[in-house]
């Protein structure tokens, strides 16, 4: 009999430490998908921020270092390069970023940031601006920016506008 319960404890010893065995496994592949949703959602994260920062610029030519301390932080290194460019060549008359729709509070509201399926890299950025038609009625408008963003140096950045 002694044995019997010797052999009983044993049984359920072991069926306790598959049990928490099972446990941890199940709370470690959870914690790793949603440390992997985290991650997969950085770049949209990114692109609010940035979208957020920049509705609150009201630039002119004297705030341009406002612009390029911006774009430092969240466009690559070589879509800077591209961006300095369009500015020798436009000046503040062309804003790619915002497709020249410009963001403002008010289209903050209606912001919209989402991962293109068809693309590895590619955002959709949307929100809505007021504009006026050619009759100067006041009209509201649907802005898309396709975006492609990529890890630099372990920070995700805007690296083109499509």
């Amino acid at each position: 009999m002694a044995l019997r319960m010797e052999e009983s404890n044993r049984n359920m010893k072991s069926i306790i430490c598959l049990f928490i065995i099972c446990i941890i496994t199940l709370f470690n592949s959870r914690c790793a998908h949603a440390q992997n949703d985290i991650r997969n959602k950085q770049p949209e994260i990114m692109l609010n921020e940035f979208y957020t920062a920049r509705s609150t610029m009201k630039l002119t030519v004297r705030d341009h270092h406002r612009l390029d301390s911006l774009q430092s932080k969240y466009c690559t290194v070589k879509f800077r390069n591209e961006l300095k460019a369009d500015f020798q060549a436009d000046g503040l008359d062309h804003d790619l970023l915002t497709m020249d729709n410009g963001i403002d509070a008010e289209s903050l509201k209606t912001i919209s940031v989402k991962k293109d399926p068809t693309k590895v890299n590619d955002y959709l950025v949307s929100y809505i601006v007021s504009d006026s038609d050619p009759s100067n009625k006041l009209i509201k408008k649907k802005v898309t920016i396709r975006l492609t963003v990529v890890n630099e140096k372990g920070y995700f950045k805007i690296d083109s506008v499509k």
